[in-house]
């Protein structure tokens, strides 16, 4: 198997990434709000560590299972084993290429060499289609629960308000991304041919062309909530002995969801950094001074479960991958 090139353009931008990620770590550490310690503390509690680390494996295999229902729209033949494999490869890709290339090239790399007959254009729309769904459950489930629980939140800290605002307008976002998603046939076309634009309308009917199946894309969505449940999930189990009070799970729905939207801004490798200062703000909310500590123990685990990919990569039998270029990724 041939490993990604790589350029001094893509290691100059990963660099760049983690000179932006350290420099905020040094200024949490500075300013006391960061504690390594807590990650040594976590792994005296070996039954919480483990049962975190499962929990992110199984969300690695929900993502799997929502990646394949998408892919089965055009891809009959491509089995749930081989769609793990490479999600869990991808993943593992994902924290340690550097610069420009992500998990998700590499996972096209793979699919494209095994079905030599799919196209490149189509697997890079299942994972826009795959972010797009990921993206709206959880600006879902962080704009009910928001709501649901309003008053306690509130009654939490009112300063909540603000987050519970960004929550709900975030939701009623993704709700319209929704609708312009399944919009019927007619209203589509009549869209289309406002456009000048072909490239934007080839774009727009690939996009469309997911929204007759409906049924397809609720499991996927479906899929998607339950597993940024099981995110939050693992986050509250190992964070359990380090809440400086105590926290119910149901309010961690409503504030960890804004935090991995922060994550996955792609300035920094893995989040690194930008998510230690991002759980930071929203912990203090609700009177948690140690919350990149809480993220850093979670970060710890997760990069640990994407690791582990390594293992399908290296006793994986599959053909070779086609190698990918960093130009290739660069906008």
């Amino acid at each position: 198997m041939k490993f990604p090139t790589i350029d001094y353009k893509s290691t100059l931008k990963l660099l760049l990434k983690l000179l932006f990620a350290v420099g905020i770590l040094y200024w949490l550490v500075s300013q006391n709000k960061l504690d390594y310690s807590l990650v040594i503390r976590s792994l005296k509690s070996p039954v919480l560590w483990l049962s975190c680390f499962i929990l992110l494996l199984f969300q690695i295999c929900l993502g799997a299972v929502r990646w394949r229902i998408i892919l089965k729209t055009q891809m009959k033949e491509i089995s749930l084993k081989e769609v793990l494999r490479i999600q869990w490869i991808g993943q593992f890709f994902s924290v340690i290429l550097p610069g420009a290339v992500t998990g998700d090239l590499v996972k096209i790399g793979y699919v494209t060499a095994l079905k030599k007959n799919v196209s490149k254009k189509f697997l890079l729309l299942t994972i826009f289609i795959d972010r797009l769904v990921g993206l709206n459950a959880l600006l879902l489930l962080a704009g009910l629960t928001s709501a649901i629980y309003y008053r306690e939140l509130v009654e939490l800290n009112p300063l909540l308000k603000g987050v519970i605002y960004v929550n709900i307008f975030l939701f009623l976002g993704s709700c319209g991304i929704m609708f312009v998603f399944l919009l019927n046939k007619k209203l589509q076309l009549k869209i289309m041919s406002l456009v000048p634009f072909k490239k934007v309308n080839d774009i727009l009917e690939m996009i469309w062309s997911f929204s007759s199946f409906k049924r397809d894309m609720l499991k996927a969505f479906l899929i998607s909530v339950f597993a940024h449940v099981v995110t939050v999930g693992s986050f509250w189990l190992i964070n359990l002995q380090f809440f400086e009070k105590s926290i119910e799970l149901k309010y961690l729905l409503s504030l960890i969801p804004l935090g991995q939207v922060a994550v996955s801004i792609p300035v920094s490798p893995a989040g690194l950094g930008i998510g230690h200062a991002a759980y930071d703000k929203l912990f203090h909310f609700i009177g948690h001074s140690n919350g990149a500590s809480l993220f850093n123990v979670w970060w710890v685990v997760m990069f640990m479960a994407n690791l582990c990919g390594v293992l399908p990569f290296l006793f994986s039998r599959s053909p070779e991958v086609a190698e990918v270029k960093l130009k290739e990724s660069s906008p």
